[in-house]
């Protein structure tokens, strides 16, 4: 198959799939028009927020069975939209999901996942001992931060968005990562 036609055909397909959803259940119209639009980097950070849950382990007394998971996220109200547009009404697992939003000083008894949306390197410092001491996943979207205690950082690279794990600063805030997330990371390191 010619290269050309091979990128052209995997470019349609998901077109192909929703004509055919739509084709088999009517009135499914909106299904067909997003299939064409390219997600954006903050749909895609949101769906990896989701995803990362499936994959952190909690230890007994931060996350008991059935109790609600709250992503907090702090400094990115485009962001914050995003992950309620997202995950808002989802579960992981038997765990319902809250999203809330974060303001510096906040208490983070009862929060399971931090999003710090700003690239400062102080807010992500403090946010990083505050989530530690929490058992809290802090996860950025910053230069250098997981040097400052971030647990997992979104980058983008060719333009895509990947993530990189930090496996010592995940310890220290008493979590553990499966393997299979770890197996997609763009980076893995051990600071400890």
């Amino acid at each position: 198959m010619p290269r050309a036609f091979k990128r052209l055909f995997i470019a349609l397909r998901p077109l192909a799939v929703a004509w055919l959803v739509c084709f088999l259940a009517p009135g499914c119209e909106a299904l067909a028009q997003s299939a064409s639009v390219p997600p954006t980097e903050a749909s895609v950070r949101a769906a990896f927020l989701y995803r990362f849950l499936d994959y952190v382990e909690w230890d007994r007394g931060h996350l008991e069975p059935g109790q609600t998971i709250v992503i907090a996220v702090l400094g990115n109200d485009e962001m914050l939209d995003e992950v309620q547009r997202t995950i808002a009404g989802r579960r992981s697992h038997e765990h319902p999901i809250e999203i809330r939003k974060l303001s510096a000083g906040d208490d983070l008894t009862g929060v399971q996942v931090v999003y710090v949306g700003t690239p400062s390197s102080a807010a992500i410092a403090a946010m990083a001992k505050r989530a530690m001491a929490a058992s809290a996943l802090l996860v950025t979207n910053a230069e250098n931060a997981l040097a400052l205690g971030s647990d997992i950082n979104f980058v983008e690279t060719d333009g895509h968005v990947r993530f990189e794990v930090d496996l010592g600063n995940v310890e220290r805030s008493g979590l553990r990562l499966g393997s299979g997330m770890l197996s997609v990371a763009l980076r893995v390191r051990n600071s400890s």
